[in-house]
């Protein structure tokens, strides 16, 4: 998908920067304080043991579905072509507790809570990347 209308995040936004960069070079990034801790989305603070130094890691980009719900109407003209749409909780199959929301592809009447997915990097403009989860668990 390469689309100028499609609604596009502040890639500059320094809480947020690391995680595009890391779309744009297909891997999933998530915030890791200097006790270990892994926390999604970013904060100023671990949201454990509120350390302040905080750093990047790549995940394993393997899950299952938390919940869902399928879109089929939507303000965003972007977004129209595409409905019905499912959009879904997935967490982590490697941390527990740590969940993304996202597109999913698949059949909608198929997905059911705890249905393995993967993600993806959908390439929306040059300079962005999706993150965009699949039942096909294949890499």
């Amino acid at each position: 998908m390469s689309d100028p209308a499609f609604p596009v995040p502040d890639l500059e936004n320094p809480d947020f920067a690391p995680f595009w960069q890391g779309c744009r070079e297909e891997r999933l990034l998530v915030r890791r304080c200097g006790r270990g801790h892994l926390s999604w989305p970013p904060r100023p603070a671990c949201p454990r043991c509120q350390d302040v130094t905080l750093d990047w890691q790549e995940v394993d980009g393997v899950g299952w579905l938390y919940s869902w719900t399928v879109v089929h109407r939507t303000p965003l003209p972007a977004f129209q072509p595409l409905t019905p749409y499912v959009v879904g909780v997935v967490e982590l199959a490697a941390h527990p507790g740590l969940r993304f929301l996202g597109r999913c592809l698949g059949d909608p009447q198929q997905l059911r809570i705890g249905t393995p997915l993967r993600v993806r990097f959908e390439r929306v403009t040059a300079e962005f990347s999706l993150p965009i989860w699949r039942t096909d668990l294949t890499p």
